[in-house]
């Protein structure tokens, strides 16, 4: 028989999923500016009419609260989870790609000038960013199977752990920590 699968804190997995989801669709947006604009390696076609740039400019945005939740999160009351060292890997990992977009300028791809360090910091953190995720995915699969992940999916809540409840959670953790 199985073992049963952990309940994860439901504040984890919405920071986690909210992170995961913003990045990944960052990434596939990332592929589609590289593909369109910068071309090495492929090239892919796209409309002009949709600014590629904005959208991605939207998704850090977004990525910024959300990002900075799961890092509160994961450094105070998830923070045992930090001793697997892919855990802590992914969030070194998406440091370098996110400070580095904060050096882009999007006349550099527009204009073909790819010869930027940053530019190439940039790529070279979203390259990093997807090897992490496998380490990331991998280690999960070793601790915990496909349980462990899909623990990660789930939508129920147990009654104590519904949104109202984080508050309580917080303050428990501040009283109790060490």
């Amino acid at each position: 028989m199985a073992p049963k699968p952990p309940y994860q804190p439901s504040l984890l997995r919405l920071l986690h999923g909210g992170t995961a989801l913003v990045v990944i669709a960052m990434w596939l947006n990332g592929l589609v500016i590289y593909g369109h604009y910068d071309g090495r390696g492929f090239n892919l076609p796209w409309p002009n009419a949709i600014d590629l740039f904005s959208i991605h400019e939207a998704l850090a945005t977004l990525l910024l609260p959300v990002a900075s939740g799961l890092i509160l999160y994961s450094f105070t009351i998830g923070n045992w989870r930090l001793r697997h060292p892919a855990n802590a890997a992914m969030l070194l990992i998406l440091a370098l790609p996110s400070l580095s977009g904060l050096g882009m300028h999007r006349r550099w791809l527009v204009e073909k000038q790819l010869d930027h360090w940053v530019y190439h910091l940039h790529l070279l953190g979203w390259i990093l960013l997807a090897l992490g995720l496998g380490w990331h995915l991998l280690g999960a699969l070793s601790r915990g199977g496909s349980g462990l992940i899909g623990s990660m999916l789930e939508v129920r809540l147990r009654a104590n752990d519904r949104p109202l409840d984080w508050p309580a959670q917080v303050t428990t953790w501040l009283k109790h920590r060490h």
